[in-house]
């Protein structure tokens, strides 16, 4: 984005996975103060991070041993700021270990669990948490084809579903040039399969 010139407003991250963007966002920010200071660097960025946490459990979030961070430590030292104090952000001083997940709640200023259930147990679990409920909802008229919309018998469903596969197939072979068969299952990736 900074090579083509794109500068975001905000920086939505989800889980412990993407904690590192959150990582370069800060160190970038504390590499332009004169005193080099991890803390107000945080401050600084914090306002343009929105954290998503997607689970209660440990078992789930992304954590690395502390001497796997060394190499970050040495990146921290090529920008002149002090590596301790960005990894005291992430380290879950139960485990001693770096959490992504924990790292990233730390830098960000807005945080948001994805349901008003995840957030109870959240709360249940670790009674400071400052996430807020977010549920992410759909509206079943634009969600579904107008074909489900009205009175759907048994008998017909199996009709409607291949009629709306040979659409769909047909649109994107036209689109796409492509040649499926709305025959043939065909498995596809819109999102994060990168």
């Amino acid at each position: 984005l900074e090579a083509l010139g794109i500068q975001p407003c905000i920086y939505h991250l989800n889980e412990g996975h993407s904690a590192f963007a959150a990582f370069e966002l800060i160190a970038r920010a504390a590499e332009k103060r004169r005193d080099k200071n991890i803390k107000k660097a945080r401050q600084e960025t914090e306002k343009y991070i929105v954290a998503t946490k997607h689970t209660i459990l440990k078992a789930g979030a992304k954590i690395y041993p502390l001497d796997f961070m060394n190499c970050f430590g040495t990146y921290c030292d090529s920008l002149g700021i002090k590596s301790k104090d960005m990894f005291d952000l992430g380290t879950d001083s139960e485990v001693k270990v770096f959490s992504g997940t924990h790292f990233l709640l730390n830098a960000a200023k807005r945080k948001n669990a994805v349901s008003a259930l995840h957030a109870k147990f959240e709360k249940d679990l670790y009674p400071k948490s400052g996430l807020i409920t977010i549920t992410n909802g759909i509206h079943r008229d634009r969600w579904l084809a107008r074909e489900w919309l009205g009175k759907v018998r048994a008998e017909s469903i199996w009709k409607t579903k291949s009629e709306l596969r040979r659409n769909l197939v047909g649109y994107a072979n036209k689109t796409t040039g492509s040649n499926l068969d709305p025959d043939v299952c065909t498995v596809v990736w819109a999102r994060r399969f990168a």
